[in-house]
């Protein structure tokens, strides 16, 4: 109630205030002396009444909302804080693939035996050039070690997203069986065959009765939401849909493992997450633990069935199996196609630059012969000078860093490194989050410590490691043991997630 009689007050203040001095007096002291109305200052008024007002009942709005729900959580049993827990909103990020901002508020949480549950108010909110858009959900987050989820996406099915998917190669799981199923959804995943394991004939019959649920899940996480805040009145029915859906899932599991030829008793948990990387090799070298290929989201029965974006990726990434080869070849190693572009980039930025100094030097030519020298000015002169010179010192700065990142993995010897932080910075590039990375290595007879930044799923990758204890694979430059490059960096940092 105090924020709000503040907001009253400021912004009646601030509107009386512009129109008045700022419309009228002000102008009318700069430009002369004349009468001024008070017809501004009662117009400036208003607007600031109106604005204040406004924002007065989008704050009680606020404030009810959080005193019904604080309510229910001392009724129900529940732990409840007005804004969301640090841990949940980076674990929702990790599933939604950290673009944009997210927030909780009006967070409520529980632990029903084994399974930590969080329902709250879930904001997210994404920026453009000019405009931002900020969209509302209800969510509940059940996170438990015996959890073994196959990562998936289940969204309402819309025109927009099936274009999005078909571009980036991202396909639709569909069941013939359920028609309405697959009308009202869009199902993707990293596993398909899992997933299809995972929605049985009760899942399936669930959604198809039920629309506008959105789910995400990977190993011992799952996001269940729908659009726009619910009323609080309404919590307790959406807490008992999400345990219902929940319940779905792991009663599914559940009959996978019964039905698997090696099941475990009748009464046992569902076995932990299992923290081997997919499609790695079973006879792996120690110091490779910790790599894995590149999650991109293709469809294994046919490279022609891929979208051309996908294909590209694929193209330049490099799979398990090469990786582990490469990094156990002995000096001077033969670097794969895949690998050299992903560390030391292509010809192609070379090839721009090249150009663009030839076409300035053809361009000075043409004007020297075309027009008199005296004309065409000195400082024009000196800029395009400036501008060659700069061009050339950019070609040569990446020829030497590409020759550089070549060498060290020609000649670079490997060693283990211990990944000491990961952090994440709060910034983005190309909607890919920015990880800060510590992690230490002995090389020379020295002990060193070396900090880099990481992007996508490089830092997710970083984190996996770091968490598991295990060393990670370093190439490490003989002429200079201060450059070094981490064995995660040789895969491809873009995944794709709807």
């Amino acid at each position: 109630m105090a924020r709000a009689i503040g907001s009253v007050a400021a912004a009646f203040f601030f509107g009386s205030l512009i129109g008045y001095f700022l419309l009228s007096r002000f102008v009318g002291l700069i430009a002369q002396p004349v009468w001024v109305p008070t017809s501004p200052a009662v117009i400036g008024t208003l607007c600031g009444a109106v604005f204040a007002i406004f924002t007065a009942c989008h704050q009680m709005r606020r404030l009810a909302r959080q005193r019904e729900i604080e309510a229910l959580a001392g009724s129900s049993g529940w732990k409840y804080s007005p804004k969301g827990s640090d841990w949940v909103v980076d674990k929702i990020k990790q599933l939604t693939g950290y673009r944009g901002a997210w927030w909780l508020e009006n967070e409520l949480h529980m632990r029903i035996d084994d399974v930590g549950m969080t329902v709250g108010d879930l904001y997210h909110r994404t920026s453009g050039q000019e405009t931002s858009q900020t969209t509302k959900r209800t969510a509940a987050h059940f996170q438990s070690e015996h959890f073994n989820f196959p990562h998936f996406t289940l969204q309402r099915e819309g025109k927009l997203l099936t274009f999005v998917s078909d571009l980036i190669g991202v396909k639709d799981i569909d069941f013939s069986g359920a028609p309405d199923f697959s009308q009202a959804y869009h199902l993707s995943s990293d596993d398909p065959e899992a997933t299809r394991q995972l929605f049985t004939k009760d899942c399936l019959d669930f959604f198809a009765d039920d629309h506008g649920w959105e789910i995400r899940a990977e190993r011992d996480q799952l996001l269940i939401a729908r659009d726009n805040l619910i009323d609080p009145k309404d919590h307790l029915a959406f807490i008992e849909k999400a345990k219902s859906i929940l319940a779905l899932f792991l009663k599914s599991q559940e009959q996978q493992v019964k039905s698997a030829p090696d099941h475990p008793a009748p009464g046992s948990t569902i076995p932990p997450v299992a923290t081997e990387p997919r499609g790695a090799s079973t006879a792996k070298h120690p110091l490779t633990t910790g790599l894995k290929e590149s999650r991109v989201q293709t469809e294994a029965s046919g490279h022609e069935d891929q979208s051309w974006l996908a294909r590209r990726i694929e193209a330049n990434t490099a799979d398990w199996t090469e990786i582990e080869h490469f990094l156990r070849s002995p000096p001077p190693r033969e670097v794969p196609a895949a690998i050299r572009r992903q560390r030391a980039g292509t010809n192609g930025v070379l090839l721009i630059g090249f150009l663009g100094v030839v076409g300035m030097i053809v361009l000075v030519l043409f004007l020297l012969g075309v027009v008199q020298a005296d004309k065409i000015g000195f400082w024009w002169a000196v800029v395009t000078g400036m501008i060659l010179i700069s061009i050339t010192i950019l070609i040569s700065v990446l020829v030497h860093t590409r020759q550089k990142n070549i060498r060290i993995l020609r000649t670079g010897r490997l060693h283990s490194a211990e990944i000491v932080e990961v952090r994440h910075t709060g910034w983005e590039v190309n909607s890919q989050p920015q990880f800060a990375v510590s992690y230490r290595y002995h090389a020379a007879g020295q002990t060193r410590m070396k900090h880099c930044k990481l992007y996508g799923a490089h830092g997710e990758l970083a984190r996996e490691v770091k968490e598991s204890g295990e060393e990670t694979p370093v190439l490490i430059d003989p002429e200079s043991p201060d450059h070094c490059v981490l064995g995660i960096q040789l895969t491809n940092p873009f995944r794709v997630r709807l």
